[in-house]
């Protein structure tokens, strides 16, 4: 028997569309309403521009939430959802889950440390009603509410996942970050075609460059600095790219002669303990590579920061890694502060620098003599992968989200022109009925 069709649907952005942050999508028919990722964006300033467009009405009509992956942008506005009086689950995957902590309580150091007021209270994120979702993929049912939900690994970090909503006779796919290319993390591809609606991560916009340009291009730099004697350090977030990066150096460097001391702090390296008890998340004989990082002789992991002093003192050129890729954090400035004054080092961004961060203050006007530099480590889909997930799951309509709105609307008109697709450049609070 044919699913019955309950009326017209509406997909309407909350944030994440035409900008960077606060990804959240809310999609609403006669059946429920349900919320895609509640993240934050670091570059606003007021809860308007912070946190995604919702209100006490909203927050109280929905029904379900579903994160996609942990990072801030995605999980970070729980505690604002659930001071407005949302009481229902939080739906991710299990690893998700214990990952979400941290991010939360980083947005909370990071506003702490602006002097933003959070508009939630710590009892609002003890509310939060997280449900666990098993595996690297599988399909939950609602029967009370004729809504079918299926998961798989979008290949962005540990546990991230795309989702496909079955309601009300149409499916909408909505991919969160997803990447194809991770070194370590696994891409499941989507096994349902025809969908009404694909909610898509473009954040390279047109770009096609493949990983391996991006890989050459980075550790060209970093490998000319090493050479130079100079140190390397590279911020990056806790979950997902620092470990990537780290994984790929020590293969590296494995067979250069002039083999850098690699400076990590624990917190980037011990995930990958946990990675190898669930390997089902990542490629195929990574686990291997994985193990023989942990043993690595030419590894220092630092905690505090006498070890990170008596690490820097250390007569030979260091490839460093610490948690949090805007240089916002207490630890990632501590390292600044070390190489600051010797213009034969290097910090190297890989990622977005939000306007207020710290690493974009320091590529606008930078008053050290430390070099700053950026080289784009690939972990979202650059335009061959936008193109591979159109083919995957065949959409009548399309939604471009997580960019700049005019790269968005680059790709919007390439898709258009070259691809006849029906495809929206929305801005965060604009809506779609199908």
């Amino acid at each position: 028997m044919a699913e019955p069709v309950y009326g017209t649907m509406q997909i309407k952005v909350l944030g994440g569309a035409g900008e960077y942050g606060r990804t959240s999508v809310l999609i609403t028919n006669e059946k429920g309403r349900f919320l895609f990722d509640c993240g934050t964006n670091k570059s606003g300033a007021t809860t308007e521009e912070q946190y995604p467009l919702l209100s006490e009405e909203i927050a109280a009509s929905i029904d379900a939430v579903f994160i996609s992956h942990s990072h801030e942008d995605h999980c970070s506005a729980l505690g604002y959802l659930y001071a407005l009086g949302y009481d229902g689950p939080v739906y991710c995957t299990n690893h998700t889950a214990r990952q979400i902590p941290y991010y939360l309580e980083n947005w909370r150091k990071n506003c702490e440390e602006k002097g933003y007021q959070l508009p939630y209270s710590r009892d609002d994120e003890r509310k939060i009603n997280i449900k666990e979702l098993e595996g690297i993929t599988g399909i939950i049912d609602f029967l009370d509410l004729g809504v079918k939900i299926q998961w798989g690994s979008s290949g962005h970090i540990y546990g991230a996942v795309w989702y496909i909503l079955f309601l009300g006779g149409k499916k909408i796919f909505f991919s969160g970050d997803y990447h194809m290319e991770s070194p370590l993390f696994s891409f499941l591809k989507p096994d349902v075609t025809n969908v009404d609606v694909a909610i898509l991560d473009t954040a390279y916009g047109l770009d096609e460059r493949d990983q391996q340009e991006y890989t050459s291009l980075l550790f060209n730099k970093i490998n000319t600095t090493i050479k130079n004697d100079g140190s390397v350090f590279l911020p990056v977030p806790k979950y997902g790219r620092g470990q990537e990066l780290l994984l790929l150096a020590l293969n590296y460097f494995s067979r250069d002669i002039l083999r850098p001391l690699i400076v990590v702090e624990a917190s980037i390296l011990l995930p990958l303990q946990n990675y190898i008890k669930d390997i089902s998340w990542l490629k195929s004989g990574i686990a291997t590579t994985i193990s023989s990082a942990l043993n690595e002789e030419n590894i220092v992991v630092v905690t505090n920061q006498t070890e990170r002093e008596k690490a820097l003192k250390r007569d030979r050129p260091k490839l460093i890694f610490s948690p949090d890729g805007m240089l916002q954090s207490t630890v990632a400035n501590a390292y600044l502060q070390e190489l600051k004054d010797d213009s034969k080092n290097l910090i190297l961004l890989t990622g977005y620098q939000s306007k207020h961060s710290l690493g974009q203050q320091l590529l606008e006007k930078n008053p050290y003599q430390v070099q700053i530099d950026v080289s784009r480590f690939k972990v979202h889909p650059g335009f061959r992968e936008t193109r591979k997930i159109i083919g995957f799951v065949d959409p009548k309509t399309i939604i471009v989200m997580h960019n700049k709105k005019e790269e968005n609307d680059q790709v919007a008109q390439f898709l258009k022109e070259q691809h006849q697709l029906k495809v929206f450049s929305l801005m965060s609070g604009d809506a779609i009925r199908i």
